[in-house]
């Protein structure tokens, strides 16, 4: 067997092990969506505004990276979006960030001006934060695209009644 295939060989044996110890020193976020509020509006969409409550429970500090999620209107997709999170979340802290969703006035979901006023649209919000380990093994994994670490996150409730 050539060096080069050893090595190949050798590499693929070890990345079992290098997530291994990175996930055992795994810190993980936790993200509740907290409130959805009315943002900017115009004569084509309103900017929903999600307020997020997330808290690092590690003694290490965590780099956020980004939030990719997607908000559906009375079960029908609303809104797809990346939104860079350009935060870091310190060891055992809390902290408030808040992600938008357009919901534009000629989806299907947005209520007829002539309508009577009924109860108000639900939303429903999921997605997927990624963010950096702490550690060395962890920042090589994920420059190389090997491991990328995430938390998933989701809410619900009613749009705001201002907001329709």
């Amino acid at each position: 067997m050539s060096r080069s295939v050893a090595r190949v060989i050798a590499a693929f044996l070890a990345v079992p092990y290098l997530l291994l110890i990175a996930g055992c020193s795994a810190a993980r976020p936790d993200i509740v969506v907290k409130n959805v509020a009315l943002g900017e509006s115009s004569d084509e969409a309103v900017v929903l505004r999600f307020d997020l409550h997330l808290s690092n429970a590690s003694d290490e500090p965590l780099k956020l990276l980004e939030f990719e999620y997607e908000v559906e209107i009375d079960g029908v997709t609303a809104f797809e979006g990346v939104r860079s999170a350009q935060a870091t979340l310190a060891a055992a802290s809390e902290r408030e960030l808040a992600i938008p969703a357009v919901w534009r006035r000629d989806h299907p979901t947005w209520p007829a001006a002539d309508a009577a006023p009924q109860t108000p649209p639900t939303y429903s919000i999921s997605g997927t934060l990624r963010y950096v380990q702490p550690g060395e093994v962890a920042q090589v994994l994920l420059d190389t695209g090997v491991w990328r670490p995430s938390v998933k996150f989701s809410g619900t409730g009613a749009v705001p009644v201002e907001s329709r």
